[in-house]
């Protein structure tokens, strides 16, 4: 199959929207973020570099990648194949391709980690086990309950809440990094932020990751926490909560006190909102337990076709080596 492989324009957007019908079951957030990522690609010092894939001219296919600023690390995002024409090939050519991508941007003898994700809601159990194998080390596996919010209730659940005074809204987590319980607090040096991985090696790549524009991050003594701001998917607003705490009555803490924030900025709209909340798998009963018994504006939800009552996701790493 002669395929074709170059950068991707804004004019590339309604080729890699007819191959994105139906991706993640109308939950989707490519279409929110494509022209963003395009700029990002045309910035002075690029750290994000999207690609599609031609047969015949024709879009068939799209990735993006993502690089930290020493370029020792990458996350591959929103790989995309011609429904009509998976299961040819393409899929491993895109793989193929992004590997050599990878080692002509290293110095001989170097090696870059690459750190993806997925989760288990497509997947079979024995697809899952396979999956598992063949992409690298596991680093982190997460619970991601799925809550539908009915944002009228939550706005009256808000007025009955107190804020708790060692919970503070911030801009960035400056001296953070440098602290004994970061270790703790993010183990491997993975910065996980609704559904993507990250790997800051210094505060700068923080702040970039936890931009306010998109993040509403609160800090406590040793833990914080991350509300990634709506997203416009085609069949629902998406948000989603990530939690960094060694203690249970803390994380909780968090949820309540981010869903608080959510509520004086959310607005009503056509599309139902849904909320993720990436959750330690030994905490997760527990955590939905509360969620019924407090909030009456959170839903528990399903997502994927394969029925999981919880569904989760699983952080990986791969290393590529120019020798």
């Amino acid at each position: 199959m002669d395929l074709e492989f170059r950068s991707a324009t804004l004019d590339d957007w309604p080729g890699v929207l007819d191959i994105s019908q139906g991706v993640y079951g109308g939950m989707d957030y490519l279409p929110s973020v494509y022209s963003s990522w395009v700029e990002e690609a045309g910035e002075e010092r690029p750290t994000r570099f999207n690609f599609v894939v031609c047969l015949k001219k024709r879009i068939v296919g799209y990735v993006s990648l993502l690089f930290t600023r020493d370029q020792r690390k990458f996350l591959m995002s929103a790989e995309r194949v011609a429904r009509e024409l998976q299961g040819r090939g393409i899929g491993a050519r895109i793989v193929q391709f992004v590997a050599q991508f990878v080692r002509d941007k290293q110095a001989p003898g170097e090696a870059t980690q690459q750190l993806l994700t997925f989760s288990d809601a497509w997947i079979s159990d024995a697809s899952l086990e396979r999956k598992l194998a063949a992409e690298g080390r596991l680093l982190l596996t997460l619970a991601c309950p799925l809550f539908s919010l009915d944002l009228a209730q939550l706005k009256a659940w808000a007025k009955l809440q107190h804020s708790p005074a060692h919970l503070q809204p911030t801009t960035d987590l400056s001296g953070m990094m440098g602290c004994a319980a970061w270790e703790s607090l993010v183990p491997e040096h993975l910065l996980h932020v609704n559904w993507d991985p990250f790997s800051p090696s210094c505060e700068e790549e923080l702040g970039q990751i936890l931009r306010p524009r998109t993040r509403t991050v609160v800090r406590g003594p040793t833990s914080f926490s991350v509300f990634s701001k709506p997203v416009q998917a085609p069949a629902c607003t998406r948000v989603g909560l990530d939690i960094f705490a060694t203690d249970l009555q803390v994380f909780l803490q968090h949820l309540n006190y981010q869903l608080v924030l959510f509520s004086s900025e959310a607005v009503e709209g056509p599309l139902p909102h849904l909320l993720f909340v990436f959750t330690p798998v030994p905490w997760v009963e527990e955590i939905l337990s509360h969620i019924k018994e407090e909030m009456p504006f959170a839903k528990k939800t399903t997502f994927g076709n394969q029925g999981r009552s919880v569904n989760r996701t699983f952080f990986c790493t791969k290393r590529h080596s120019s020798s």
